[in-house]
């Protein structure tokens, strides 16, 4: 069943991203954009999962009127109609359902392009903030394992980063100025032979304070690679969140498929038995067991999303 909660984080942190990342990270605000794109994305997404909701409901009205004939509503030539029927349009939802599970998952073509599908256009996302070469994402069992592989690198990128800014931190303890400083010292004291010592001692205050500014411009630039490391630790979170939702989306819709699938696989096999009197009390239970699953979680999906759909439009 899909989790409502999960499913508010994942919008939530598709916002947090555009709007509070983006102003305090110089290697997230790149990306926006295509953050922005694949937020729209998704809930295009949404949108055309709950019309496929709307034509399951519909399916339903078939699907329950078939049950009836098969308990001996209906003559043997009523039943072979309604049986045909409703196998084209059971064909036409297991067809519909692969297509939209396609949208998540579907590798194809190269750029930023709604065609590639939410989570390949999330694998280029990643790999350009991240600097993942074409040479590694050949190497991929598929986009989940390639995902969760960028998942498992990151560790060791906020590690290096770690190490980098405590290595900042102690050159700066010990920082005595750079050559421009020495060669300023160098010369002050040499002019000292030839002045008063007053006019020595301010020289250097003036060379105490340069050091003084040239430590705060790196306590500075220490400081915005440290906020860096916060944003990558949170886009982190966000994206273990984000594929852990889609993930479930996409085994949601394998459900439904699957259901779909038996359905289909009965229809066709009611004809070929030769009791069909058999055949039909099994073609009633399968019938019955499948679609109230389908029923089920549909209502429970169409709840959700158009939840997620409209508190999204409220923020």
């Amino acid at each position: 069943m899909i989790d409502g909660k999960t499913m508010k984080i994942i919008m939530k942190n598709f916002k947090y991203w555009t709007k509070e990342i983006g102003k305090h990270s110089n290697i997230m605000n790149k990306h926006i954009k295509e953050v922005k794109k694949l937020h729209d994305m998704f809930r295009k997404f949404v949108k055309d999962s709950l019309d496929f909701n709307n034509r399951l409901k519909n399916y339903a009205v078939k699907v329950s009127s078939i049950k009836k004939c098969l308990n001996g509503n209906c003559s043997n030539e009523g039943i072979l109609v309604l049986l045909n029927d409703l196998l084209k349009e059971s064909n036409d939802n297991y067809i519909l359902a692969k297509e939209l599970e396609k949208r998540l998952f579907v590798d194809g073509g190269v750029g930023f392009d709604e065609e590639d599908g939410i989570m390949k256009f999330f694998k280029k996302l990643v790999n350009s903030i991240f600097g993942y070469g074409e040479s590694d994402d050949k190497k991929c069992g598929g986009i989940m394992n390639e995902l969760i592989k960028i998942q498992n690198s990151l560790p060791g990128y906020i590690e290096d980063f770690e190490n980098e800014i405590a290595s900042n931190e102690k050159a700066l303890i010990s920082y005595e100025g750079d050559t421009r400083y020495i060669i300023y010292f160098f010369v002050v004291s040499n002019l000292a032979r030839l002045t008063k010592m007053k006019v020595f001692e301010e020289a250097k205050k003036d060379a105490e304070k340069w050091l003084d500014e040239e430590k705060k411009v790196i306590k500075n630039q220490l400081s915005g690679k440290k906020n860096e490391l916060k944003m990558i630790n949170l886009f982190n979170d966000n994206l273990r969140t984000i594929i852990l939702g889609i993930s479930d989306i996409k085994t949601f819709w394998g459900e439904q498929i699957e259901s779909i699938k038996n359905i289909i696989t009965n229809l066709k096999n009611f004809e070929s038995q030769k009791d069909q009197n058999i055949q039909q009390s099994l073609t009633v239970h399968i019938l019955k067991k499948n679609w109230e699953d389908i029923e089920r979680k549909c209502q429970s999906y169409n709840k959700v999303m158009n939840n997620v759909l409209y508190n999204d439009y409220l923020d």
